[in-house]
This record gives structure tokens, sequence and C-alpha cells, in this order.
């Protein structure tokens, strides 16, 4: 009996060393297995995503590509637009002078066949003056005739003569007028960029020279100009469309170089607004950096050069408005 109550004691203790020891074993081996096993779902499920992300980024780059593509295209259009205007304007200009360059040379040709002519006719008067003198009384009274005749066309054609001179001198009064004209808008053009610039860099302050641009914005042919809040823009001044493209705008009344910040809000501005192009407007000129982060960003720089050809065509607008107004005023006279 008591050999087998110290077997009966052994199993006992090895039952309970058996459950401190093997159980809690078996028990870390289940645990590790689930632990794993999650860690093997998760990687899974972030690789996913990291699929998800590549693709989004894929497509937003390659919308990024056509937005530029679209805008290296807009650009190219309006500078051949405006180098089509600006040639034919110069030709415009070229062939007129030339046309009255060449009437110029007909009148005067005229006139020296006007001349010869009458040279001739004096000569043929004095012909028969210098005969009428040589006759008899009864052929005075023809040769008073033929020279009344004579006297009569050299009248005439001294008359034609003047009137042609008179011609050719108001004809050349009109092409000098035009070409002073010409001269004279170049300058009030010119004067009225400066005066517009000068105004801008001494006069106007931020918000100011937003109002301002949007203004001049609808000037140049764009459309639903609005100006944002003035707090709280998310980087982005004045919302115009133009032949279907969405400009987003921020504008810089500077005194100096404006920096990579602007680039930067103009950045963000186009993403909130949901516009295609961003574009950073100022009046002074931009940094080395600002350029740089802008070719990066797909962001254009429209610099005092930009600005002074945006309040070019401006006026040219006005004075277009100006002319078809008085002319219709003379048409309803």
């Amino acid at each position: 009996m008591k050999g087998k109550w110290y077997l009966e004691t052994w199993f006992i203790c090895l039952l309970f060393v058996f459950s401190f020891l093997v159980v809690p074993f078996v028990v870390g081996l289940i645990l590790l297995f689930f632990y794993y096993r999650n860690r093997k779902i998760e990687k899974e499920k972030i690789k996913e995503k990291q699929e998800k992300i590549d693709v989004t980024i894929d497509s937003a780059n390659s919308y990024r590509d056509s937005i530029k593509q679209q805008c290296d295209n807009l650009i190219d259009s309006v500078e051949k637009q405006l180098n089509q205007k600006t040639e034919s304007f110069k030709r415009a200009e070229s062939d007129f002078i030339e046309q009255q360059e060449k009437r110029k040379d007909q009148l005067m040709s005229e006139i020296k066949s006007l001349e010869n002519s009458l040279y001739d006719l004096t000569q043929k008067y004095n012909s028969i003056q210098h005969e009428c003198s040589n006759m008899e009384v009864a052929e005075k009274e023809k040769c008073n005739v033929m020279e009344t005749e004579a006297k009569n066309k050299c009248e005439a054609y001294d008359y034609q003569i003047q009137q042609q001179e008179k011609k050719l001198k108001r004809i050349l009064t009109q092409t000098t007028k035009y070409v002073d004209i010409v001269e004279e808008n170049r300058e009030q053009e010119n004067e009225y960029v400066n005066e517009s610039l000068d105004s801008i860099d001494y006069s106007l302050d931020g918000i100011s020279f937003e109002t301002y641009f949007a203004k001049l914005l609808v000037s140049n042919g764009f459309h639903h100009v609005n100006t944002t809040q003035p707090s709280g823009d998310y980087g982005a001044d004045v919302i115009a469309t133009k032949g279907g493209i969405k400009f987003a705008f921020q504008c810089k009344c500077y005194s100096q170089s404006v920096g990579n910040k602007a680039v930067r809000e103009i950045y963000s501005g186009m993403q909130y607004y949901k516009c295609h192009v961003g574009v950073v407007v100022t009046n002074f000129g931009f940094s080395k950096n600002a350029i740089t982060q802008a070719e990066s960003l797909n962001v254009l720089l429209w610099g005092r050069q930009e600005l002074s050809n945006l309040i070019r065509e401006a006026y040219r607008q006005s004075k277009r408005l100006e002319r078809a107004e008085s002319s219709s005023g003379i048409n309803a006279i």
C-alpha cells in the first residue's frame, strides 16, 4: 500500500508538471499560429492598398500629362494667333504704303505726260503764231481762230495738271497722316501700358490688384471670372475660364521677386477648385527656386512682360469698342 501511494504521488506530480509545461506550450503554438496568420492577412491587405495607390498615382500622372499637353497647346495657339495678328497688321500697313507709292508714281507719270503735251501744244502754238504773222490779212481771222483753240486747249491741259497736282498732294497728305496716326497710336499704347504698370507698382495693394487683374482677364476674353474670399482662399485669388480650360490665379503685387511659396499655394488652390491650370501673376519677377518648382509642378508664371501684354490687349480692345461705337453713331445719324 505504501508503494502504491508513492506511485500515485509521482503520477500526480507528473500530471501537475505536464499541465504547467506542455499545456502552455501547446497554447503558445496555437497563439503563434494565429499571430502569423493575421500578419499574413494584413500584409495581403497592405499589398492590395499599395496596388490601388499605384493605380491612382498612375492615373493622376496621366491626367497631369494630359493637362500639361492641353496647356502647351493653348499657349502655342495663343502665341500663334498673336504672331498672325501682328504679321497681318504689318503686312496691311506695308501693302497700304506700297499702294500709295505706286499711285504716287502713276500720278507723276501722268503729270509728266501732261507737261509733255503742254510743251508740244506750246510749240504748235508758237509755230502757228509764227505762220500767222507771215500770212495776209485774209488769213488772219483763221489764224486767230486756231490761236484761240490752241489757247483753250493749253488752258484745259494746265487745269488738268493743277487738278492732278492737288490730288497728288492730297494723297501724300493722307499717307503722312496715316503714318503719323499709326506712330501716335503706338506711342499712346506704350504710354498707357507704362502708366498702368506704374499705377500697379505705387498705388495698388494685394486686394485691389486682384480686382484689377480680374477686370483685365475679362478684357482679354476670359469668362466666368470670379475673385475668391480675401481670407481662406486655399491659395487661389481669381478663378476664370477660357477656351474650355479653367484657370486658378494667385496675384502678387510685390516690389521684389516672388518665391516658391506662392507656387506651392497656387498648386494647392488649383487642386481645391478643380482647375486645369494654375498661374502665379506678379508685377515684378520670380526667384530661381520659384521657377524650378513651377516647372516641376506644371504651374505657369506670368511676370511683368505677360502682365504688360494683357494690359496692351485690353487697351486695344477698348479702342476697338470706341471705334465700333463711333461708327454705329455715325450710321445712326
